[in-house]
């Protein structure tokens, strides 16, 4: 069970949305990290076979792309913005796209429309409008369609974006129990959603896979590159112009400043998830604006 792109690119007029990428999803939890704009979006709709790719290849579980029946019947998604008709309560949500998709059977609906708010923890909500769900509510109950149709890839785009921390919680929780038997990718600019559920990750920026691989790998890479400096208040403004900060803390007698650099100085940290993550991108901005460079010369 597998994702596979080889070459996949994606232009609107002269932007580049996705340049020829090679990734290969396993089963499980993945994560696809990158700041909004990145292509993250772009490449969610091209694997569920919403928007075609310009260029390259893709299978899902062995099945082309190009054979889009077959892939909607095995890949579900749930896009970033999700909605539906307001005064529709749970029940009657579930119950309607239960019919769209086939479950023609009344009991067997019934059977698997609450085997599921069983599991997405709505039960006790299932007769409440829709319009009066929180937005947790709301993503769970969207997780809940998404799995009618018992897919083996389940695609989520910007999943937590909004939530507050305990809906956050739950939610990724909710994901990482899916994942056991299935395909989850996991689309988002939150290094925290990231860190707490996916062991294999990739780094889109501008349209380029930029890292991919285990999560511990990336934090490896960031060693020796965080450093934590102690300074005076009127010392800030001139590490500010100097170095990438992280974070600044308040000290003693100044400031406690993380920051990313490859000088002796201060004391050397080990790097978080975030820190690692911003090393990644802050090394592939200078690689580009570099080689951007070279070639005025």
């Amino acid at each position: 069970m597998e994702i596979r792109l080889n070459q996949v690119g994606k232009k609107y007029k002269n932007i580049v949305a996705l340049n020829e990428i090679d990734l290969t999803i396993p089963q499980g939890m993945f994560g696809i990290l990158g700041p909004n704009g990145a292509g993250k979006t772009t490449l969610m709709k091209i694997l569920m076979a919403l928007l075609p790719a310009d260029t390259g290849e893709i299978t899902i579980n062995g099945i082309p792309i190009s054979q889009r029946t077959k892939i909607r019947e095995c890949v579900s998604y749930l896009p970033q913005e999700f909605s539906f008709y307001p005064y529709m309560s749970v029940l009657e949500a579930m119950d309607y796209m239960a019919l769209l998709v086939g479950i023609k059977s009344v009991v067997k609906r019934k059977e698997i429309i609450n085997e599921l708010l069983v599991k997405v923890n709505l039960i006790k909500h299932k007769r409440k409008k829709f319009k009066t769900l929180s937005g947790g509510m709301k993503r769970r109950l969207g997780i809940a369609i998404a799995l009618l149709k018992d897919p083996k890839v389940l695609i989520v785009d910007e999943p937590t974006a909004g939530l507050d921390p305990d809906e956050r919680v739950r939610f990724r929780t909710l994901l990482s129990e899916f994942a056991k038997d299935r395909i989850v990718v996991l689309s988002t600019h939150i290094v925290g959603d990231i860190e707490h559920t996916c062991k294999n990750i990739a780094i889109i920026d501008q349209g380029n896979i930029i890292f991919c691989g285990e999560r511990q790998h990336l934090m490896d890479e960031a060693l020796g590159k965080v450093r934590v400096v102690e300074i005076k208040c009127e010392e800030l403004s001139d590490i500010q112009s100097k170095y990438y900060v992280i974070s600044i803390n308040e000290a003693n007698s100044g400031y406690s400043v993380k920051l990313i650099t490859d000088k002796k100085i201060g004391e050397e940290v080990k790097p978080n998830m975030e820190d690692a993550y911003l090393v990644k991108m802050l090394s592939h901005t200078s690689d580009a604006r570099s080689n951007f460079q070279e070639l005025l010369c």
